[in-house]
């Protein structure tokens, strides 16, 4: 299997994730009261995370590997975007996971969580249709 394609299958596995997480888990939060938010949270995070972080950490890899090498033509700008996704992910979502992990759930604080949380599914989208551009053309 060539590094575009694992790539190719990694970064899908992401924009699919954050569009879920964006469209399905993010809204479902406003509508547990804050002791259910707290314990559905708990779980979520320590599960997502089992997903994510292998992701997450794989693209980077992978990205840097092929920039570093060459391996790929458009490496060096699929660096350029995942790395705001690392970014956006321990300045922005970490922070704002850890408040909600300890009870300080509010309207406002879920209504960041969602807003703030485009950025991603923009980072990734850009990222998946960046991948799929360099599968069609190399």
């Amino acid at each position: 299997m060539t590094w575009n394609i694992i790539q190719l299958i990694i970064d899908f596995g992401l924009v699919v994730l954050i569009r879920m997480v964006q469209l399905l888990i993010y809204p479902a939060f406003k509508y547990f009261n804050k002791t259910e938010l707290y314990l559905r949270h708990s779980h979520y995070t320590m599960r997502m995370a089992l997903i994510v972080a292998p992701l997450m950490l794989s693209q980077l890899v992978i990205s840097i590997y092929s920039w570093y090498l060459k391996v790929m033509p458009l490496a060096g700008w699929h660096l350029v975007l995942v790395i705001p996704a690392w970014i956006s992910t321990v300045v922005f979502f970490i922070p704002l996971h850890k408040k909600l992990s300890h009870h300080n759930s509010n309207s406002q604080l879920l209504l960041k969580l969602v807003l703030y949380n485009w950025l991603r599914v923009i980072i990734w989208t850009a990222v998946f249709i960046l991948s799929i551009i360099q599968i069609n053309r190399y």
